[in-house]
């Protein structure tokens, strides 16, 4: 069901905004369904802030070696994409053992909302699954800190400005 940008916000734990920076799939144990985990580079912490320059967001689907899973509708994140990330912790069933063994302290976590918990930075203006009007990061940030109150921060803790909306070339 759909699924709106105030309840969104409301019921996220944190929003992001980052890029993605890495990908893995991973088997989940106890369902031997492949998750993917991505990693990604946080840009600016718009719902409580942390000092955490990296997430970690766990997808359902993905291959791995030879098995495969297909979720549809799901979150498919790509490399080098910039998302705003409506984010949850990940329950410990579906964390990676591999990252809590190797980085305890890293934050694992889920889209809230499955697909609806990211809106895709494409030419400069934020696209929201449920065909809501595409809107620049102005915009997002502004009805986002209205109904959160809060600022966005960087991982540093200084005040992060949305950048401005580069012009459309004529070509």
């Amino acid at each position: 069901y759909p699924v709106s940008l105030q309840e969104r916000v409301v019921n996220a734990e944190t929003i992001v905004l980052g890029t993605v920076a890495g990908k893995e799939t991973f088997l989940d144990s106890s369902t031997m369904q492949v998750l993917t985990l991505n990693k990604i580079s946080v840009t600016a912490w718009l719902k409580n802030q942390q000092s955490a320059v990296s997430v970690y967001v766990i997808t359902s689907g993905g291959v791995y070696k030879d098995r495969a899973t297909i979720v549809t509708p799901s979150l498919q994140m790509e490399n080098g994409n910039e998302y705003v990330l409506f984010l949850q912790t990940a329950p410990v069933k579906f964390e990676n053992k591999q990252l809590k063994i190797q980085q305890p302290s890293a934050f694992q976590t889920i889209a809230y909302a499955g697909a609806q918990g990211a809106l895709v930075k494409s030419f400069e203006q934020y696209v929201d699954v449920l065909d809501q009007p595409k809107q620049n990061e102005e915009t997002l940030f502004q009805k986002i800190q209205n109904i959160t109150g809060q600022k966005a921060l960087t991982p540093k803790g200084e005040l992060f400005k949305a950048r401005p909306q580069q012009p459309a070339s004529n070509k």
